[in-house]
């Protein structure tokens, strides 16, 4: 099932994946950019439990500092909330792909774009500080 990038009502982990997962598909082939994680292809279900809730451990840890409603904070952490992201659905391996940094930057570049997915950004920071 495709998913609307462009709806308000989109979250934003589901932007971002759809939009590293659409890089991926018009770039390099699954093999040379490391694929989709083992999670997203529906592995073992311990490891694909596994996955998110690193991800969720180590965002929080990005973020715990942050003030959400401090903007300027919010966007200096972007990035490395970004590239935890998209290593945990493409896998540490990817890190090493040419498509890894233009990814990032065209997400960011969207994020700035589109004020909606910034928002998102803020209550995606203040639920993880939880």
């Amino acid at each position: 099932m495709p998913i609307d990038r462009a709806g308000t009502n989109v979250s934003l982990l589901e932007m971002m994946r759809a939009m590293a997962l659409g890089k991926a598909k018009r770039g390099e082939s699954p093999a040379a950019t490391g694929g989709v994680s083992d999670a997203g292809r529906g592995a073992d279900p311990a490891i694909a439990a596994a996955t998110p809730q690193r991800l969720k451990v180590r965002l929080k840890q990005l973020l715990q500092d942050v003030d959400p409603d401090d903007y300027e904070a919010l966007t200096r952490v972007r990035t490395s909330v970004l590239r935890e992201v998209i290593l945990s659905e493409f896998g540490e391996e990817f890190r090493g792909s040419a498509d890894f940094h233009p990814m990032i930057e065209s997400i960011s570049e969207a994020m700035d774009a589109n004020q909606e997915f910034m928002k998102q950004f803020v209550v995606m920071a203040r639920g993880l500080r939880r």
